[in-house]
């Protein structure tokens, strides 16, 4: 019976640990990417029909690029090529491209995806 007693101590003090020891785990990490005005931007874009227009989330963009910058922060996939969007949208080739060169360097994977949408537009 004393066995039993000690064996169920140990398993519940150890599993107190673990339990603790994800806590404080999960609770000292630092997200991976700086998103800004990102999904504000892109749901303002789909859910509201771009009221703001283009400018104006370019603006924002922007602030975030610099801020990121001072911080040393990454933004996430798919951030340069929403601006790279937002600039072809104002007429601003030269920006445009900038963006979607910066995209795919920094996200390799993304290189097929951009390079096919930037073929389609091509074709029109």
């Amino acid at each position: 019976m004393e066995m039993i007693r000690k064996i169920r101590n140990h398993f519940s003090r150890s599993f107190l640990l673990i339990v603790l020891g994800f806590l404080f785990v999960g609770c000292a990490s630092k997200p991976l990417y700086y998103w800004g005005h990102y999904e504000i931007s892109i749901y303002d874009r789909l859910a509201k029909g771009n009221k703001e227009g283009p400018s104006k989330q370019i603006e924002w963009l922007r602030k975030d690029i610099s801020f990121a910058q001072e911080k040393g922060l990454k933004l996430p996939p798919g951030f340069h090529g929403h601006l790279a969007m937002l600039y072809s949208e104002t007429g601003d080739s030269q920006l445009s491209a900038e963006q979607l060169a910066l995209e795919k360097k920094l996200f390799p994977e993304s290189t097929v995806f951009i390079d096919g949408m930037l073929k389609r537009s091509r074709k029109k």
